[in-house]
């Protein structure tokens, strides 16, 4: 198990221990690792800094609801949040826009190669 930003990634082996499901595409986060199954939100929310970027609600316009049920009542990775980017220039900064679950991961898993990519290049050019 390795510890990033407050959260747990597992190998497969390692998920297979607490989890007797195979993991969720949307769990796979670099290599062999998945996200721990039992994650909460809020510590992606933090991991993501989505806090820092605007503000956020679990609840979406009763609108969009109704729109999209169908999508995610069967795919909790579908769901959504209804984000208030703090930038003026990004969409929904006055009412808001949706965040799907899955994209929160996907932003998750781009901070998480970047980051490593960024540690390996360092190495290597100390090295060097």
């Amino acid at each position: 198990m390795i510890s990033y930003k407050g959260l747990s990634l597992y190998t497969k082996e390692e998920y297979a221990l607490v989890q007797k499901d195979e993991p969720n595409h949307n769990l796979h986060m670099i290599s062999n690792m998945y996200l721990a199954p039992n994650t909460s939100i809020d510590k992606i929310f933090k991991a993501v800094g989505l806090e820092e970027k605007g503000q956020y609600d679990s609840a979406v316009p009763q609108n969009w609801f109704d729109q999209h049920y169908n999508e995610f009542k069967d795919d909790q990775y579908r769901r959504a949040i209804w984000y208030y980017p703090r930038d003026t220039k990004e969409e929904g900064h006055i009412f808001g826009r949706p965040i799907r679950i899955y994209e929160l991961l996907e932003k998750l898993r781009g901070q998480i190669i970047r980051e490593a990519f960024d540690f390996w290049k360092e190495a290597h050019n100390e090295e060097g």
